[in-house]
C-alpha cells in the first residue's frame, strides 16, 4: 500500500497506525553541486545552471518517538522560494506543509524496491519519487527508507481455496 500510494505518505502512514506522527530533523543544510549525484541533479536541473541545493535528512516518528520512515529530501534552491521556506522548518513533514500551504505538486515515482534500514541493517522497503511543479518540472527528489518492524519487507502470498 505505501509503495503503491501516490499521495500524501504521512497522511498514509499516520491512518494506518492510528496515530499522529512527527518529524525529527537529522541534517538540513545547503549543498554543493559536487555533493549531490549526479543523477539527480541532471532531473532537478538539467540545463546545469544552478549550483546550489538543499538537503534535508529527517525521520517520521511516533509520538513515542519510534521511527517509522527515514526520509532524504534534495531540493534546488530557489526553484520555488515557497519551497525553500517550507522544506526547512522543522516542526512539520515536507508532505504536510506543502499540502497546508495549499501548494499542488504532482509525485512521479523512480524506483521502489528493498534496500537496508539504518542502523540495524535489516531489508527494508524504498521508494524514490519525484515532486513535479505544476509545468511538471521536478522541483524535488525523495527517498523514503520504512521501518521493517512497521511496514514489512516480506512480501506475503495470499492463497484461496475452493471447495470441489
Amino acid at each position: 500500500m505505501v509503495l503503491a500510494n501516490d499521495g500524501g505518505t504521512t497522511t498514509l502512514l499516520a491512518a494506518v497506525l492510528d496515530t499522529p506522527l512527527g518529524v525529527v530533523v537529522h541534517r538540513l543544510e545547503d549543498v554543493g553541486v559536487t555533493e549531490v549525484a549526479k543523477e539527480i541533479r541532471d532531473v532537478l536541473d538539467p540545463q546545469s545552471r544552478h549550483a546550489h541545493f538543499a538537503l534535508r535528512q529527517a525521520s517520521l516518528a511516533t509520538p513515542t518517538g519510534q521511527p517509522v520512515s527515514h526520509n532524504l529530501v534534495i531540493w534546488r534552491l530557489g526553484a520555488d522560494p515557497r519551497l525553500d521556506t517550507l522544506a526547512r522548518d522543522e516542526t512539520k513533514p515536507i508532505g504536510l506543509a506543502i499540502a497546508d500551504a495549499g501548494l499542488i505538486l504532482r509525485r512521479h515515482a523512480i524506483l521502489t524496491g528493498l534496500d537496508t534500514w539504518q542502523p540495524d541493517g535489516r531489508p527494508c522497503v524504498v521508494k524514490t519519487y519525484l515532486l513535479a511543479d505544476p509545468a511538471a518540472q521536478p522541483v524535488m527528489w525523495i527517498r523514503e527508507h520504512y521501518n521493517p518492524a512497521i511496514i514489512p519487507s516480506t512480501i506475503q502470498e495470499r492463497c484461496s481455496t475452493t471447495a470441489a
